[in-house]
């Protein structure tokens, strides 16, 4: 009961991971890797230099990490590994929250005897990972790993990437409010215990009493405070007194704004709790490729 309390008045607290509302830059969805590659596609993974850091890459709409580590396996498979403390929280085998530490692309031949050869290049400043056919006498299919587990449609609805060396923190730089990958939805990183934890001994400390203690104007009448949870950027309400003591960057509530300078969209979007509180505001990026917040009141 405990736990299912505690949860609720986070989740409350919280700002859909995927934005915060004092910067927030929104990224145009990048197009899967096809499936299969066809033999008259690519025959030879010569063709291309493999990569030894990776830039931009994603998978489908998870943004990774820039300077990911490639590591070939094999002819067939590479591995993208994470730089130190940083993971990959998805969902285990049991539907639970489990991290990883490296990606991968495998490719597979539809004929016995295999053949298909992997490839990663670096095109257009983002790093791009294929099937080339070798020796395959059929066709080749590509799988997006998470190490030696397939991707799941669950881990690209709600996963994303964690930092878990930085634990929770007050944001006082505005360098600290970028992220150059992709969160976790709230409703995964707050069902994973490391972060849940440390996340309720942190506003716990700040407001000087239990979590069960808080009311909802407790959660309502305090300003909304930006702060790094295992990387991730959020905006949470937290007492005046106590952000201004560790010169923290807090909102007076008003509306910010959201101006896209590439493509179109970029429209202002409220993020609400489940106790129907305002917690936040985010920049739906739509067609725009480049969205970001602006005007924001900071104290």
């Amino acid at each position: 009961m405990k736990n299912q309390m505690i949860s609720k008045y986070l989740m409350a607290m919280l700002v859909g991971t995927s934005a915060i509302y004092f910067v927030m830059s929104c990224q145009k969805s990048e197009p899967e890797l096809p499936a299969k590659s066809p033999v008259s596609e690519l025959q030879s993974a010569s063709l291309f230099s493999m990569v030894s850091k990776t830039v931009n890459l994603s998978f489908n709409d998870i943004k990774l990490p820039d300077g990911m580590d490639v590591v070939k396996v094999s002819n067939s498979t590479v591995r993208f590994v994470f730089p130190k403390g940083m993971v990959f929280l998805g969902i285990g085998q049991d539907g639970v929250p489990a991290t990883y530490t490296s990606m991968g692309y495998q490719c597979d031949c539809s004929k016995k005897g295999g053949g298909c050869d992997v490839y990663t290049a670096t095109e257009k400043g983002k790093t791009i990972t294929g099937c080339a056919s070798g020796t395959c006498d059929g066709s080749c299919t590509g799988t997006k790993t998470k190490e030696a587990k397939a991707m799941t449609p669950e881990d690209y609805e709600l996963g994303g990437v964690i930092d878990l060396s930085k634990g929770v923190k007050l944001i006082v730089d505005d360098d600290d409010l970028k992220s150059d990958f992709s969160a976790p939805k709230a409703k995964l990183l707050m069902s994973y215990k490391p972060v849940a934890d440390a996340l309720e001994a942190f506003i716990e400390n700040a407001y000087g009493k239990s979590m069960l203690q808080l009311s909802k104007e407790d959660i309502s009448q305090n300003p909304q405070v930006a702060v790094d949870v295992f990387g991730v950027k959020m905006a949470l309400h937290l007492p005046l007194k106590y952000v201004q003591s560790k010169n923290g960057r807090y909102s007076s509530g008003d509306k910010p704004t959201c101006n896209c300078t590439e493509g179109s969209g970029c429209t202002l979007e409220e993020v609400t709790g489940p106790l129907g509180v305002n917690v936040g505001w985010k920049c739906v990026g739509g067609g725009c490729s480049k969205c970001a917040m602006k005007k924001i009141p900071q104290k």
